[in-house]
């Protein structure tokens, strides 16, 4: 008899413990499983022109290069972004940092990286003044003109940092297309147009997860633990009556 409650009893107890993982795996993969799929790469496109009356002026032949300033972590499709060691002197909160501050602070980067050689990419722009830079680690990235065709002396245009992915209406932008503002100074025409910046139509990838599983997971642990304290209960109370 005694032998039959001690066996009884261990079952029990395995039954309480295989409910309690079920129950503990299925919240863990729920947490995993709700979270969307971040990529881990973008790219940049400038597209390189000025607006002229009855058109476009296209910038072709400029070289344009760029540094990587941030790293960036996506958690539930929110961007942050942390200041690499080099850049420390200009670390700042990028995302709520007023235009202007980002453009002096766009400046004096670029005046830093060309002094240290920290530029890891260049390219020229293409006869529609075009350019793009693929498989870039998703981070803050400062773009700057470092060589200008003589065709083109005469449009001045400041470096710029740009987020990848950055985030427009809510949605996260992996593949981010840019357009340089542009000043065209010359005699007889001191006019300082600009083009606003044209983002892509990207959104964030989801998963498709079948989430039954994880469902019946997570109640048949709960039932195991359930009958785990039902028969634990009994067992007390037979315990009592042979007392």
């Amino acid at each position: 008899m005694a032998k039959t409650m001690k066996t009884e009893r261990k079952l029990n107890r395995l039954l309480s413990a295989a409910g309690i993982i079920l129950v503990v795996l299925s919240i863990m993969l729920m947490s995993v499983l709700s979270v969307p799929a971040a990529e881990t790469s973008g790219s940049l496109t400038l597209r390189c022109v000025f607006s002229v009356e009855g058109g476009e002026r296209v910038l072709s032949n400029d070289e344009y290069s760029l540094a990587k300033i941030a790293d960036a972590t996506i958690t539930d499709s929110s961007v942050t972004y942390m200041t690499l060691e080099r850049f420390m002197n200009y670390d700042c909160d990028w995302q709520n940092t007023a235009a202007s501050k980002m453009n002096e602070k766009a400046k004096a980067l670029a005046y830093y990286c060309e002094k240290n050689s920290y530029y890891t990419a260049s390219a020229v722009t293409g006869k529609n003044g075009e350019l793009k830079f693929d498989d870039l680690e998703i981070g803050l990235y400062l773009v700057a003109r470092t060589k200008t065709d003589s065709r083109n002396k005469d449009f001045v245009t400041d470096p710029l940092l740009v987020f990848i992915p950055e985030q427009v209406n809510g949605e996260v932008i992996y593949d981010v297309v840019s357009t340089p503002k542009y000043s065209y100074f010359s005699p007889g025409n001191p006019d300082d147009p600009h083009t606003p910046n044209t983002p892509s139509d990207s959104t964030l990838p989801q998963t498709g997860q079948l989430m039954w599983p994880i469902t019946v997971m997570a109640v048949l642990g709960c039932f195991l633990i359930l009958g785990g304290s039902a028969l634990l209960r009994k067992e007390g109370s037979n315990e009592k009556k042979a007392r």
